[in-house]
């Protein structure tokens, strides 16, 4: 028996977008005099750099309302959209495409497709919802809600950078001997709000560039409660344009 994937657990997936393999960690890097804007730096300076992105994942994700796992089929094309497929024991069962402007959701097993602007989105989980966050966490970048007023902490084999902002808090832990980015924690503290995301089993991604092809995300919201995913992926290439086809059958009903 097909289980459904709610729309619902897509946005999630893809807003807080990630068997585990042996873990391989990037060469050691050094940093004389580290400092909270040195370790900044180093963030920005070695975020993953992809125009096209194309790599296949196993995912699971436990809500408080549903539990239920997948594989699916991920595109991404830089400044343009991000493109999923989603299927359950060989078959397609939804389809999910975003753009600048909106979320498109196709519901193959009800016969049924969803379109929802970013702005639901963001109002909805007080979330940063644009594409190029949501690319950001696709390929394991850091999102920057602030970065003014960093502060640094040393914490067993990790370093903690802090920011805060009014009611919004950005955390980043970097391994101390990889500097590769290992969690990252965003959190709204008026709304109570919390995303917390793990990085793990990082693998060369080309010559210069390492890749977490482990992702544990964790989300509690006090209106959504609590959920969790995690995306496995395999077979990432990058740089390589691909056919996208997304295409909504006309009798197909549209929900919201």
């Amino acid at each position: 028996m097909l289980i459904q994937l709610r729309p619902t657990a897509l946005l999630i997936i893809l807003l807080a977008f990630a068997a585990c393999k042996s873990a391989k960690k990037p060469e050691t890097t050094k940093v004389k005099d580290v400092t909270a804007g040195k370790l900044l730096d180093h963030m920005v300076k070695n975020q993953v750099k992809a125009d096209w992105l194309e790599a296949k994942a196993r995912i699971s994700y436990d809500g408080e309302d549903q539990s239920v796992s997948a594989s699916a089929s991920i595109v991404m094309r830089k400044d343009s959209l991000v493109w999923m497929s989603v299927r359950k024991l060989g078959f397609e069962v939804a389809r999910v495409q975003i753009d600048k402007d909106s979320v498109y959701v196709i519901n193959r097993l009800s016969n049924e497709y969803t379109i929802q602007g970013l702005d639901y989105l963001a109002s909805s989980y007080n979330l940063p919802a644009n594409l190029k966050t949501i690319q950001a966490i696709l390929l394991g970048n850091p999102v920057f809600l602030n970065s003014r007023d960093m502060t640094l902490n040393k914490e067993e084999a990790n370093y903690h950078l802090i920011s805060s902002s009014g009611q919004l808090e950005n955390h980043f832990w970097l391994d101390m001997a990889s500097l590769a980015l290992v969690r990252t924690r965003y959190g709204d503290l008026r709304n109570r709000r919390e995303v917390n995301l793990l990085l793990e089993d990082y693998q060369p991604l080309d010559a210069e560039q390492n890749f977490s092809y482990l992702r544990q995300i964790k989300v509690d919201s006090s209106e959504l409660g609590e959920a969790a995913i995690e995306i496995d992926f395999s077979d990432v290439k990058i740089n390589v344009p691909q056919e996208i086809r997304f295409s909504i059958p006309s009798r197909y009903t549209r929900v919201d």
